[in-house]
């Protein structure tokens, strides 16, 4: 019974466990979310017509490059290439 019982446990951990990433690939991805993230508000910004709009875009903006520039600085440390094709 206990044997059983251990195995459920290890199953049902199982499925529900997130594969493990490299942490190279992870600052990749975050890269890549953090750069269309941070185009995506520029693009708010070039169409915002209110000042309350406006305003919280440039709060976001210099919130994104903030994590944008830690995130380079991370994968420098790292010494992270990448694709030319990946544009960051």
């Amino acid at each position: 019974m206990e044997l059983v019982l251990k195995n459920l446990v290890e199953t049902t951990l199982l499925k529900f466990r997130k594969p493990v990433r490299d942490e190279k690939q992870q600052l990749r991805d975050d890269i890549k979310d953090v750069k269309l993230r941070l185009d995506a508000a520029r693009s708010r910004f070039e169409f915002a017509d209110d000042d309350a709009d406006i305003e919280s875009t440039i709060y976001e903006m210099e919130s994104l490059s903030v994590q944008y520039r830690h995130l380079l600085r991370r994968a420098r440390e790292l010494n992270l290439t990448c694709d030319p094709m990946d544009n960051w």
